[in-house]
């Protein structure tokens, strides 16, 4: 679908996607070039097929109603947007002793996976132009991607910021997963879309520093709420990152998200799906 490859894609991650999609391999006996042409073709009507099944959907279950709003302008569907929270982090963001991670930290962390929307060249190409330096840099890529842009990313990061620079391929147990990612001070997340909330959230929750693109339906959900949260365009400089989170920005935030990703928003979230009769809903959160 190329409107949504234009609307996630910055243009040197949508460049790589492109060359990485439509180029066939080398075919030097006819059955090889057969067999490129139909799995292009299968990839087509695989398309229309959601496109088909996105247009017969009833209901549209998300947390940012942008993103409904969004996707209705395209396919035209008739759903009906339900306020929805999966639920997965109220544990973490509930746990007793949160708020003794709100303490100065030093790394940072660049996206959440090996997906290409990550747009990883263009962070790193932002991290080259401020010249940070003095901490480690994690980019999380155990999974959502193939292994060559894996190696692209590990390889355009080694030679624009050097040693500093380390991408996390493989998965580690969760108890690790979170030490590691509580041990950085600044998020820098490139996507346009609502993604990577599994390891964005818990950053902020533990007082990072977050900055993403003003056009992110995820920048805007937590503006909207009140979150502390900074744009790449804007903000992100060595003299803006500098300045830590205060503690009573830190405690918002964490009082902010509990409210809004915690136990009873999450209940709530699935008593409204198990009743669809109720709808439309208001958003239940005080």
């Amino acid at each position: 679908m190329p409107h949504f490859k234009k609307s996630i894609y910055h243009q040197s991650s949508l460049d790589y996607v492109n060359q990485s999609r439509t180029k066939f391999k080398i075919a030097l006996k006819p059955w090889n070039l057969y067999r490129e042409f139909k799995a292009l073709s299968f990839r087509k009507t695989a398309i229309e097929k959601k496109v088909k099944a996105i247009k017969r959907l009833d209901y549209f279950a998300h947390f940012i109603e942008e993103d409904f709003d969004f996707i209705q302008s395209i396919f035209g569907m008739n759903a009906k947007f339900i306020p929805f929270q999966y639920g997965g982090l109220a544990s973490y963001l509930e746990s007793p002793d949160r708020e003794n991670h709100l303490f100065d930290k030093n790394n940072l962390l660049v996206g959440n996976s090996a997906d290409p929307s990550n747009n990883h060249i263009e962070l790193i190409d932002e991290l080259k132009k401020i010249g940070l330096s003095d901490c480690k840099m994690y980019a999380l890529m155990a999974y959502a991607g193939g292994n060559d842009y894996v190696e692209k990313i590990r390889e355009y990061g080694r030679t624009n910021l050097g040693d500093q620079f380390n991408v996390i391929s493989d998965f580690v147990p969760l108890n690790e997963h979170y030490k590691l990612i509580e041990t950085c001070a600044i998020v820098l997340f490139g996507h346009l879309r609502s993604q990577g909330t599994g390891n964005l959230i818990p950053c902020m929750a533990n007082g990072s520093k977050a900055y993403m693109y003003k056009s992110s339906s995820l920048y805007q959900f937590f503006i909207q709420k009140r979150i502390e949260v900074y744009s790449i365009e804007d903000d992100f400089s060595l003299e803006h990152i500098a300045i830590p989170l205060s503690q009573e920005e830190k405690t918002n935030n964490l009082d902010t998200l509990r409210k809004w990703f915690g136990s009873r928003t999450i209940s709530t979230s699935y008593e409204n799906l198990l009743n669809l009769s109720s709808f439309p809903l208001e958003n239940n959160v005080e």
